[in-house]
């Protein structure tokens, strides 16, 4: 069975991490969310076909994590931090932060995977 998983931040750390959950076959990306319409990565969600969406950190509220398991944050370390605490924990959906916000376990999969 996938897991189900969602970035939200539609910039160049966001859009690097799409290509590769792609190529992953025990991930299913299931919404790809941003906060421009102009974005370049939203225009390569869609064209992949992926679920995208331009209403930021509100798409993940009131989402339980039988939708989305797991949402990689790639916005940055002050946004990343509210929606750690206000949306996501709340949820019951883990988190992956790629930003610098120091929230929970640093992890260096070489050295504590």
């Amino acid at each position: 069975m996938k897991l189900k998983v969602g970035i939200i931040g539609s910039g160049n750390i966001g859009t690097d991490l799409m290509f590769k959950v792609l190529k992953q076959d025990d991930l299913e990306l299931v919404a790809f969310v941003g906060r421009r319409s102009s974005s370049d990565g939203i225009s390569k969600a869609n064209s992949t076909g992926i679920q995208t969406s331009t209403d930021g950190i509100d798409f993940f509220r009131g989402m339980s994590n039988k939708h989305c398991q797991v949402v990689f944050d790639c916005t940055n370390a002050s946004d990343a931090k509210t929606n750690y605490y206000d949306v996501f924990v709340p949820s019951g959906i883990k988190v992956v932060d790629m930003t610098p916000a120091k929230i929970g376990v640093m992890c260096i999969p070489t050295i504590n995977p």
